[in-house]
């Protein structure tokens, strides 16, 4: 049986001890480090929106005399604006794709 294993890219840089070397070595180590932690922090930030909207509407469904209060309706509006998703996801893998990038120029050019 052959197992997959699928790991992020900061996870293989601090498991790959050569990796990890030319890495911390890079003037552009702390760059990287960054766009890797703001894409995890949007991902993180979407998810506390997401969740928090999803209790609003779902408190209204249970209680509907609540609903007309301007935080339920500011969830309702929330909840149907996939632009958000959209927007922060495209932010997230640009931020991915910047740090991803970075580190196989540190990789290659210390090779």
């Amino acid at each position: 049986m052959v197992r997959r294993l699928r790991v992020g890219a900061p996870v293989l840089f601090v498991s790959n001890t050569d990796i990890a070397e030319k890495l911390a070595s890079s003037h552009a180590a702390p760059s990287i480090a960054a766009f890797f932690l703001f894409g995890v922090a949007l991902q993180i930030a979407l998810a506390l929106v997401n969740k928090n909207a999803m209790w609003g509407c779902y408190w209204t469904e249970k209680y509907p005399a609540e609903a007309s209060k301007k935080r339920f309706r500011f969830a309702h509006w929330v909840s149907g604006q996939y632009w958000i998703d959209v927007a922060l996801d495209l932010l997230t893998v640009l931020f991915f794709g910047v740090a991803t990038w970075g580190s196989f120029r540190v990789i290659v050019a210390a090779a």
